[in-house]
């Protein structure tokens, strides 16, 4: 290879023996027609180059990719803190307690002793609906077995009238027999004494007869006064059927004022539940397993639904975001070897994701890697670094400037200078880097590559170099 200097000397060279040629030719012989020499084509040159494999150093804020905002129920006063900001906690653990203001009982507080106390109530209304109802049920039964009883007696009444009106006729029958067995006796005689007595015993039996009958009858009206009042038949009364009765409607009547009590109880029950769900949540607890952080609260201090009262952070699954310019971005992929700095220590970590496009406010490429844990706090700064070694070993192609190349629709080339010839060169082109292209076949490392004046140059042309970038 030859620097500027040599390839001036040598074309200071060339023009000196053309010269002395002439001069020669024109002494002792006739004048000859030469062909006018074309000056050599002037370009610049650049070399072909790698990169030199430096580290990448970037940093970026810390995030928790699984962090649980805390937020107040209610808005209050903390009245008791549990924890402390940087307190590692599990899930369900109590964070602090929200009371009301002045010292006063937070609303909820009061809110659940007023479904307490209403809840009781409607308990209590059901217990004496239920045992009303209880009695309610027994008097009816009471009632239907009472008039069953009246029932029974008032048929053996009618039994003992029936037996006796019975007997009344078998007397009257009897006292009838007699009393024609007298009648006869009478009509046989003729002695004045025995028709006396004869008729004085007719008249006893007569009346004896009369008597029978009258209680008959007054039987019989006793029997149908029975039926009468009690509505009885050859089974049951009316009064035991309408106490019968009784029964179902007073079930069908407590089912429905103890379903309404039992509603009402269920209903003060839910919004007691309710209460007191609300008057639970005033000790705040944590919603998963992690760290404390941002959490600054102090006994007094107002919190409200709007406002988050802390962040709890997985430290296992912490993350950066860090930026690095577009072609570092190429260096480094899933696999690249990468230290986040802790305290005066590198520890090793990995890459999660790179991500496809650049930042259209920053112009970086954002690369997300995981941040070990217990070792930065979020929003922490993470101060990352590239392994340089692994940078380096990616390379060995080789860069260009972007004017150097030339695309035809059969190829791609370039020209090469060797001592002031240009020579075409066929090359593989790669990825476009901000005004520089990789060339991954064609070329080798400090070759002399045409830059301006490419597009002009053909191969084989002999070359003056203007300057060598």
């Amino acid at each position: 290879m030859h620097n500027n200097t040599n390839l001036s000397a040598k074309f200071r060279l060339f023009a000196t023996l053309g010269l002395l040629a002439i001069a020669l030719s024109a002494c002792g012989e006739a004048p000859v027609a030469q062909t006018p020499v074309t000056p050599p084509y002037t370009v610049s040159l650049t070399k072909a180059v790698t990169r030199v494999g430096t580290s990448i150093l970037a940093s970026g804020t810390v995030e928790g990719k699984n962090s649980t905002v805390v937020i107040a129920p209610a808005a209050g006063v903390v009245t008791e803190l549990f924890v402390r900001d940087g307190t590692r906690v599990s899930a369900g653990t109590p964070l602090f307690r929200i009371g009301g203001a002045n010292g006063t009982p937070h609303q909820f507080e009061t809110q659940m002793k007023v479904a307490l106390t209403q809840a009781n109530a409607a308990i209590n209304a059901f217990n004496t609906t239920s045992q009303s109802n209880q009695v309610a049920l027994n008097g009816a039964y009471l009632g239907y077995y009472s008039a069953v009883n009246q029932t029974q007696a008032s048929q053996l009444d009618q039994q003992v009238l029936d037996i006796n009106r019975s007997q009344l006729e078998t007397t009257i029958s009897k006292l009838s027999d007699a009393l024609s067995n007298l009648q006869s006796a009478r009509s046989a005689t003729t002695d004045a004494t025995q028709i006396a007595a004869l008729d004085k015993q007719i008249s006893d039996t007569q009346t004896g007869i009369t008597t029978a009958q009258t209680q008959i009858r007054v039987s019989e009206l006793s029997q149908q006064s029975i039926i009468q009042k009690s509505g009885l038949t050859d089974s049951s009364s009316f009064a035991q059927q309408q106490s019968m009765l009784q029964i179902p409607t007073t079930q069908l009547r407590n089912e429905g004022s103890l379903s309404q009590a039992r509603t009402q109880a269920e209903i003060a029950r839910s919004s007691y539940e309710t209460a007191k769900t609300q008057y639970e949540s005033l000790v705040v607890r944590a919603q998963s397993a992690g760290i404390v952080t941002g959490f600054d609260l102090a006994v007094g201090s107002p919190v409200s639904p709007q406002t988050p009262a802390a962040v709890i952070v997985n430290n296992g699954l912490l993350t950066a975001d860090v930026g690095v310019n577009e072609d570092d971005a190429y260096r480094i992929d899933n696999n690249t070897y990468v230290t986040v700095r802790v305290g005066d220590q590198p520890k090793k970590t990995r890459i999660i994701s790179i991500s496809p496009t650049v930042d259209p406010v920053s112009k970086k490429v954002m690369i997300t890697v995981a941040i070990p844990a217990n070792t930065i706090r979020v929003n922490g700064v993470a101060d990352v670094t590239f392994s340089a070694d692994q940078l380096t070993s990616k390379l060995k192609v080789l860069y260009v400037p972007l004017d150097c190349v030339i695309v035809s629709t059969e190829e791609t080339f370039v020209f090469v200078v060797d001592n002031n010839i240009a020579h075409k060169k066929t090359v593989t082109r790669g990825k476009i880097v901000q005004d520089r292209v990789e060339i991954l076949d064609g070329l080798n490392e400090n070759d002399f590559v045409v830059l301006d004046g490419a597009k002009n140059v053909f191969d084989g042309q002999t070359v003056s170099v203007e300057q060598l970038d």
